[in-house]
């Protein structure tokens, strides 16, 4: 397929937007079965660029994709009033950010992917 299109998988997603080579290319949005979706950059398949997910749960993320994954500067925020601003590596917490809490309490600093920011916050 090439250029703009639609397509209904086998399993039920639904994908509308761009395709080069037979591939998600360019500007895109696809959803899941559970209604969450993600709707963005593409490149040969995968989330690559500027996108934004959107879960089943209500959890939103906008910011940078890399190789399918949140990587790069972004902004995650969860049902429960939490917000995340900042960097990201692999799909997890990564850098330099400021995490915000519902009752107000933030933490500004670096984070690490294994680390905890809860735990980091209650330390300083």
């Amino acid at each position: 397929m090439e250029g703009q299109g639609k397509l209904i998988s086998g399993n039920g997603e639904i994908y509308v937007g761009g395709w080069k080579n037979n591939k998600k290319d360019g500007k895109g949005k696809l959803v899941y079965l559970d209604g969450g979706f993600y709707e963005g950059d593409w490149k040969g398949n995968k989330a690559e660029g500027k996108g934004k997910v959107v879960s089943k749960s209500g959890n939103i993320y906008e910011g940078e994709f890399k190789n399918d994954m949140i990587d790069g500067k972004g902004k995650m925020m969860s049902k429960d009033g939490k917000v995340y601003e900042g960097e990201f590596r692999e799909n997890k917490r990564h850098g330099r950010g400021k995490l915000i809490w519902a009752n107000g309490d933030f933490y500004v600093g670096g984070l690490e992917r294994k680390q905890n920011a809860r735990q980091r916050k209650n330390n300083i």
